[in-house]
């Protein structure tokens, strides 16, 4: 009996062999996504907002960074649509805005790099400017969740940024997820005085995508380009205005 189930196997066995070597090559997978990049910044990098002194965690005195930290960034970025210049903003700070003081809600403007091919990491951030978030009365947004005033909406400076997008007036949105709300900001950082208005938004079937074409906002990178001593051929070549 032992030697009948032995024989058996075998034969099932080749059976199977055969099945697998006549059946045809699978298909060769198609390429998908491919990681052609890494970069890496410094968690001690400060911003040139020209803070000075610490922020420190709420109720932990010796737990504190700096109040330029160049951190959280990759929060919400997005280009701007020419010469490698991308804008992003950090969330609501150190500490998930717990601070003894509140943190200055800021965006950048940042020269972002890949050098394709190259070892990693391959991918180089230069910090163009730092400009601060502020209300229409020219009040700094803060990431702590107490500076909100129920009756008041106008007097609430909470703002949590966790999205961007680059418009094609020279202006730009961000989506605060405290509101949540979308806001629309100036070049500068400044709330447009529409923008409180945005309650029910309505969008066509269709909603063509606008790359900046020589917009404000790209004017004032190429500005601030000029100021940090980085020149650029490019910028100059299509955004001659």
């Amino acid at each position: 009996m032992l030697r009948v189930l032995v024989v058996a196997l075998a034969v099932v066995t080749v059976a199977i062999s055969t099945i697998s070597l006549s059946a045809p090559n699978p298909k060769p997978l198609t390429p998908g996504i491919t990681l052609i990049g890494k970069g890496v910044v410094s968690g001690s990098a400060l911003d040139n907002s020209g803070l000075a002194g610490n922020i420190c965690q709420a109720g932990a005195p010796a737990n504190c960074v700096p109040k330029a930290i160049f951190g959280g960034f990759g929060s919400d970025i997005t280009y701007t649509g020419h010469d490698d210049v991308f804008i992003a903003a950090p969330d609501r700070g150190p500490f998930d805005g717990l601070t003894d003081v509140p943190f200055l809600d800021r965006f950048y403007f940042l020269h972002i790099t890949t050098d394709v091919g190259a070892p990693f990491p391959n991918i180089h951030t230069a910090l163009l400017d730092t400009r601060f978030l502020k209300n229409e009365n020219g009040e700094n947004f803060v990431g702590a969740a107490v500076a909100f005033v129920a009756n008041d909406e106008l007097a609430t400076l909470r703002l949590d940024p966790e999205g961007i997008r680059v418009s094609p007036h020279g202006t730009f949105y961000i989506s605060d997820e405290y509101g949540p709300y979308l806001l629309e900001f100036n070049r500068q950082g400044h709330l447009s005085d529409a923008s409180r208005s945005h309650r029910n938004f309505s969008f066509p079937t269709q909603a063509p995508i606008r790359m900046l074409n020589c917009s404000a906002i790209v004017r004032d990178a190429r500005e601030i380009a000029a100021w940090r001593g980085w020149q650029s051929a490019r910028m100059a070549e299509h955004c001659s205005g």
